[in-house]
């Protein structure tokens, strides 16, 4: 996330929830742990195109900004302790 938020493309593994933070071939690419191969030429390539590097940081900040800045998650926990805690408007407004 915090390379998506500075506008970087980024190549993670299918595990956990990387690969709902990742876009295939829009912001970056995901690999099966143990790919070094895969990895290895999803790096060279994006090494070798600026073009591409550029529009995927470009996608990833946006996306980073939209669905994971701090005032988002921060409306998400707030959400969360209403809902999940029974707070509602008694305690928190």
């Amino acid at each position: 996330l915090e390379a998506m938020a500075i506008g970087l493309p980024v190549i993670g593994t299918n595990v956990g929830s990387i690969p709902s933070m990742i876009d295939q071939d829009i912001g970056g690419y995901l690999v099966n742990i143990g790919e070094i191969k895969k990895m290895k030429k999803h790096i060279e390539f994006l090494s070798s195109n600026f073009e591409i590097r550029r529009s995927m940081g470009v996608f990833n900040k946006k996306k980073s900004k939209e669905k994971y800045s701090y005032s988002v998650i921060t409306k998400k926990l707030i959400n969360l302790y209403k809902n999940e805690l029974k707070f509602k408007n008694n305690v928190i407004h």
